[in-house]
């Protein structure tokens, strides 16, 4: 696709007048009769102008011209942003944690303090710098070139379109790895298994909660930033089932008088309410729930 107001020398935002007077200074120039360029280069140069005329003096074609120049720009600025440079910053690694509500609150009731730490090891797979390259991509004891067709800047001109796009013989990066890195592959990072051991705040540690491990995660490419390990927290009944709330509720009706031995009852879910079998009155049985992992306070339903 042609830029026409390249060719008649205009920025985009041209008044129609603007565009006129433009045009009849360019064709009076470049006219085959009237100039002394080359018959070929005159022609040629002549047409353009004006068929860019034709296109850019039509309100209706030059909005329509308008909008597909805009689209074509911003695909090639995306292309060059995307090529020119090897660097890459690293991924972020999305992990899944399953902790069993026994586990979390037997630790809890031997530590009330909030700065309460729980250690869990993981496994994953991450990006990490290749040791045989340094990260470069290349051999050791190798060289990187620059690109001898577009002269290391990564563009060269498109001769269909007269635009700058991304040049083929170094894929846009300016410069060409002659021996690429054999462990890696050119790639300057590998995959690997990494294990770490997390270090976890038991206040942190609710329901879909998501807790972030700085620079855990994918190594980035030719240098690039590391990213981020983001772990998500499940608590789990001892059923297996997916625990929802801190709060307690009995299986049962619980009677008055068992209230004050309420820690004998075993089979307490999911509230603190229990209820009297004799009125049928709901009684609140407080501090007995499972301890909230947000203060030092155990829950209770108010």
């Amino acid at each position: 696709m042609k830029d026409y107001y390249e060719i008649l020398e205009l920025p985009e935002d041209a008044e129609d007048e603007t565009i006129k007077q433009q045009f009849r200074k360019l064709a009076k120039l470049y006219h085959p009769d009237k100039n002394n360029f080359s018959e070929n280069i005159s022609l040629n140069k002549f047409i353009d102008i004006n068929e860019a005329y034709k296109v850019l003096s039509d309100s209706n074609k030059r909005r329509q011209y308008n909008e597909r120049l805009h689209e074509l720009k911003l695909i090639s600025e995306e292309k060059i942003t995307a090529y020119r440079s090897r660097v890459r910053d690293g991924g972020d690694i999305n992990l899944e944690l399953s902790l069993r509500q026994e586990e979390i609150m037997s630790d809890g009731e031997q530590d009330s303090s909030e700065n309460k730490a729980i250690y869990q090891k993981v496994e994953y797979e991450r990006f990490i710098k290749c040791s045989n390259c340094g990260g470069l991509g290349k051999e050791p004891n190798t060289k990187i070139i620059q690109c001898d067709n577009c002269g290391g800047s990564g563009l060269v001109i498109n001769k269909q379109t007269n635009a700058k796009d991304i040049c083929q013989n170094c894929d846009g990066y300016g410069d060409i790895i002659l021996y690429k890195c054999k462990k890696c592959k050119g790639n300057s990072r590998i995959r690997e298994l990494f294990e770490s051991n997390l270090n976890f705040n038991i206040i942190d540690l609710k329901n879909d909660n998501k807790i972030k491990f700085e620079n855990l995660g994918d190594a980035g490419a030719f240098g690039g930033t590391q990213g981020d390990l983001i772990v998500s927290i499940n608590i789990m009944k001892d059923d297996g089932k997916k625990f929802k709330k801190n709060n307690k509720r009995a299986d049962k009706n619980v009677s008055s008088a068992a209230v004050s031995n309420i820690n004998n009852v075993s089979n307490i879910k999911d509230s603190l309410l229990t209820e009297n079998e004799d009125n049928n009155e709901k009684q609140e049985v407080r501090n007995k729930g499972i301890k909230n992992l947000l203060s030092n306070f155990f829950n209770h339903k108010k």
